[in-house]
């Protein structure tokens, strides 16, 4: 699949935001103003929320997403995943990437920089102080790991983009490299 205008913008269904499947994608920062906008537009223009979180944080979003909303759950990006013994949808997956990175001009291995304290963290560990993290010691026993963890989390943002079909995409300012 490519990524060109028609895919990567959706309109709302009735041009005025009104019943727009909105994803949202929390941050500790701003939550209250999040869930206040989020709650204003169910009640208002019917919006149907779904959010990204841990499966402990879902009862926090439970008034989000009540109704035809959803909390969906990272899975573990450590862990092999049953797809990646299938070399067509490894092929798939490459060539979606491929579309993403030709598009936006930022190849994905950027995001193993961009996260010098946890995914990238083999590239800064000299210069910095590193977190004990199970991602961060994950893929410092093993130097390919890294975009292992990218392709999951692609392969991830994927499914979730196909099943939700969000008009409108909410999170902070910053965020982690999944973000």
């Amino acid at each position: 699949m490519s990524v060109d205008a028609e895919t990567r913008v959706a309109p709302p269904p009735s041009g005025n935001g009104r019943g727009a499947s909105v994803l949202y994608l929390p941050k500790g920062n701003r939550g209250d103003y999040f869930h206040h906008l989020l709650m204003r537009g169910k009640e208002r223009n019917g919006w149907r929320v779904s959010v990204v979180c841990e499966p402990v944080h879902e009862k926090a979003f439970a008034e989000i997403v009540t109704g035809a909303g959803a909390c969906h759950a990272f899975p573990d990006f450590t862990l092999r995943q049953s797809w990646e013994s299938d070399l067509t949808a490894v092929a798939s997956l490459d060539a979606r990437i491929e579309d993403c990175e030709r598009f936006s001009g930022v190849p994905a291995n950027r995001l193993l920089l961009s996260g010098v304290r946890n995914l990238g963290c083999g590239f800064g560990r000299a210069h910095h102080l590193m977190p004990k993290s199970s991602l961060a010691r994950h893929v410092l026993r093993d130097n390919m790991a890294g975009m292992r963890v990218v392709r999951r989390m692609f392969r991830f943002a994927f499914e979730l983009l196909d099943s939700v079909r969000p008009d409108l995409i909410l999170s902070g300012e910053w965020a982690t490299p999944l973000h």
